[in-house]
């Protein structure tokens, strides 16, 4: 069966939190107009108060990196914004990283784990939509 991802206008207080974490003002209108809401194969793609939580609560070290984490797999990695590289759109590139990887080691560990998934959010959306059902997003790096 096909699958779709779910976008929905996002709660305006929710999205200004977006904001005063730092997540570029390109992403912030991204939720404000099309937040996602579902999963989609085998990656969760956040809502903004989920979105919220994984960078406040989750994976508090990887926003402190340089990430903004947004979604996740069934097997619990995360994927994340890296707002220190840019692609030709302008866009934050996408790494994902290994959650059994994370909590125990050095930063230097922490983002050495991490593995280039998609140039842009619009790149990843592309990887999902043409993603076969039993692909893992760690084969697709």
């Amino acid at each position: 069966a096909a699958q779709k991802i779910i976008l929905r206008p996002g709660d305006p207080e929710e999205v200004a939190e977006l904001s005063k974490l730092g997540l570029p003002e390109s992403l912030v209108v991204f939720y404000r107009h099309y937040e996602p809401w579902n999963w989609l194969w085998q990656v969760r793609l956040y809502g903004c108060a989920d979105v919220l939580w994984l960078n406040e609560e989750a994976w508090p070290d990887l926003q402190r990196l340089g990430f903004f984490a947004f979604a996740s797999t069934s097997a619990g990695d995360v994927f994340g914004f890296d707002l220190n590289h840019l692609s030709a759109r302008g866009l934050p590139q996408i790494v994902l990283f290994d959650h059994e990887m994370w909590s125990a080691f050095s930063d230097e560990e922490k983002l050495a784990s991490g593995k280039l998934f998609a140039d842009d959010l619009v790149d990843f959306l592309e990887k999902l939509a043409a993603a076969a059902l039993d692909a893992e997003p760690s084969d697709w790096c």
